[in-house]
């Protein structure tokens, strides 16, 4: 007989107390395993972290050792481009321990090649990352490759890197408004070379009602800011901006009171002639300047006060009325007070020497200048409340009428003036005649390739860029029907207009040419070809059209419409940039810096402004002369970045 089994209710409780102690010890030992586990996944995280932040730490290292050595900001002339370099990682390779106290280790090796143009490939990698062959390095790029070594783990990261160069560099912020928007930047004046044309402002970058825009040659919307449509139409495509990048870029800054970079003291006699209402016929003796009212009150102009004679007081200013072209040449003139330059077409033309205003400058016209001349203006209007159009606050400079195509001189490097002013700077045109070839050339004119290098190298394979319109007009006889004779424009059996449209029976290849890109057969092959060329090659009757072609054949993207108007040189100033196209587009070809300072007009601290298709084409070469007075420095960049 089965015995029964009875649990009295003293053991049930203790199977239970047992059962529970048991579970709960089998969850403590699994939470310490699960602990202990996290934390070694936990610290090799860290590990993994830490050996990724030596590896970007490396990098920097690299970066400012390269900056440390200098950069090649002069273009690249004809005669002189380097031949591709050898290079090797063995070159620069470091290897160090307890940098900034940090522990751990880490290796950095790069290969420079910054200073010159060709592309060339790296066989083989560094010693610490040998499997890294066949690296491609760009021209004017260099590759860094850094590894960081910490608890057992290795990370190493790829950089290439690049000098950033601006067309226009601003402290401030950065507005475009209103017209068609071109981002653009020529190597220099004897090929116009294309090449990037970089804006960037530490404050942001604003854009609005936008016709259109093009970004060329690499060109980008930088800024430590945010770049914004504030209009919401998004016309510029994102992948030319950079926003939020922290780049915090030191713009290069200058001293007017410099001595070294006005050529001596202005008030020195012995360096500069000052001009008032009872000398100026010694100056030019088809001139006349006489005192008058300025609209202003006593003190609301902020300039320095120097201890010479003749000065007048803000109240006033010296007028000078144009009745011919006035032509100032080697001699440094010095105005204390402001000045009013006045008439149908007040332009003056500075040859090898500077202008220095301690005042306000309004010139109803345009002022040139060649041979390294400048314009040094040192006041500006401190007046909030001024309803004056013409001397707004904050005013040192109006330029009120630029009306000038790019000429001869430009092209020989000899035709450019640099502004530098300690308020704001507004360029703007009122000129009448000068009119737009039509609606239909203009779209022509900005529906260009985007890829602007291929366009000047057919140019230059065909020899369009050597041609001229001048006489006979051999540029439009050799488009039109192939009766230029001669060998420029080549003559290949065809009208030039066959020829870049690919409507040519003709095959280039058997001639010893290349063939004409597709790109560039498609603009050719619009229905304004025709009658554009006609325009550019000047068939007109308009003298304003007599110089277009010295640039479209250069470089037609230059261009921006067919009535485009030009000033050439480099812009500082430690107040805004303002330029307003009126009547044309308006193109500065050279730099824009608006640096602000402690003496900058208050809340005019070093802004540029656009407006109506206005533009500024970068030129590095105009930088050359003045690299004694200023350091232009290019700032080194990251272009890509990956983790091997």
């Amino acid at each position: 007989m089965k015995k029964k089994i009875r649990f009295s209710s003293e053991g049930i409780a203790l199977i239970t107390t047992l059962s529970i102690m048991v579970i709960l010890l089998i969850v403590s030992l699994a939470v310490v395993a699960l602990s202990t586990g996290n934390l070694h996944t936990t610290s090799n995280t860290g590990a993994r972290f830490y050996a990724l932040n030596l590896a970007t730490s490396a990098s920097v290292y690299a970066m400012y050792d390269i900056q440390s050595q200098g950069g090649n900001i002069t273009p690249f002339c004809p005669n002189s481009i380097p031949t591709t370099a050898t290079l090797s990682f063995a070159d620069n390779n470091y290897e160090l321990t307890g940098m900034n106290g940090m522990p751990g280790k880490f290796r950095v090796s790069y290969v420079n090649n910054l200073n010159n143009p060709h592309n060339t490939t790296v066989a083989s990698g560094p010693s610490f990352y040998s499997s890294l062959v066949g690296t491609e390095v760009y021209g004017e790029t260099a590759v860094i490759v850094a590894q960081g070594d910490y608890g057992g783990f290795k990370r190493t990261v790829k950089s290439t890197v690049k000098y950033m160069e601006c067309g226009a560099g601003a402290d401030g912020v950065i507005t475009i408004n209103g017209g068609h928007f071109i981002l653009n930047g020529i190597e220099d004046f004897t090929t116009f070379r294309p090449r990037s044309g970089s804006f960037y402002a530490k404050g942001g970058i604003n854009y609005e009602n936008l016709s259109s825009a093009r970004i060329l040659n690499g060109s980008v919307l930088s800024s430590d800011g945010s770049v914004v449509d504030t209009s919401g139409t998004s016309i510029i495509d994102r992948r030319f901006v950079e926003e939020n990048c922290g780049k915090n870029i030191t713009l290069p800054d200058w001293n007017i009171g410099d001595p070294n970079m006005t050529e001596g003291f202005p008030y020195d006699p012995n360096r500069y002639f000052c001009l008032d209402e009872t000398n100026y016929h010694i100056l030019d003796p088809n001139i006349t300047v006489t005192v008058r009212s300025s609209g202003l009150a006593s003190g609301h102009i902020s300039r320095p006060s120097f201890s010479y004679t003749p000065s007048i007081d803000d109240s006033l200013e010296y007028y000078m009325p144009i009745t011919s072209f006035p032509y100032f040449e080697n001699k440094n003139i010095f105005v204390n007070g402001s000045l009013f330059i006045d008439g149908l077409d007040a332009d003056i033309e500075l040859n090898n020497c500077n202008l220095f205003v301690n005042g306000i400058l309004i010139i109803n016209g345009q002022v040139w200048g060649v041979n390294n001349s400048n314009v040094f203006v040192a006041g500006y209007v401190n007046d909030m409340t001024s309803a004056d159009p013409l001397r707004p606050y904050g005013l040192s400079f109006l330029m009120a009428d630029v009306s000038s195509w790019l000429e001869p001189d430009d092209f020989n490097y000899t035709g450019f003036l640099n502004f530098f002013t300690e308020g704001d700077i507004k360029i703007t045109n009122h000129t009448p005649d000068i009119h737009s070839a039509g609606a239909n050339i203009d779209n022509w004119i900005r529906s260009a390739p985007q890829d602007s290098s291929k366009i000047c190298d057919v140019f230059k394979m065909l020899k369009i860029s050597e041609s001229s319109n001048k006489g006979a007009n051999p540029a439009w006889k050799w488009y039109r029907d192939n009766t230029a004779g001669g060998d420029i424009p080549l003559d290949v059996g065809d009208p030039g207009q066959d020829i870049l449209s690919g409507n040519s029976g003709v095959d280039l290849t058997e001639k010893g040419l290349k063939p004409v890109p597709d790109e560039i057969k498609d603009w050719f092959s619009m229905a304004d070809a025709y009658e554009s060329m006609n325009w550019a090659t000047h068939d007109f009757t308009c003298s304003f059209y007599s110089e277009s072609w010295e640039a479209f054949k250069r470089n037609p993207t230059v261009y921006n419409a067919s009535n485009n108007v030009f000033h050439v040189g480099l812009i500082f100033t430690h107040g805004n940039f303002i330029v307003e196209s009126v009547i044309s587009p308006i193109s500065l070809v050279g730099s824009v810096i608006a640096k602000k300072n402690a003496g900058s007009p208050a809340g005019h601290e070093g802004n540029i402004i656009l407006k109506n298709g206005s533009s500024i084409i970068y030129c590095p070469e105009l930088y050359k002369d003045i690299s004694g007075e200023i350091t232009i420095k290019p700032v080194l960049t990251v272009y890509s970045w990956e983790e091997l």
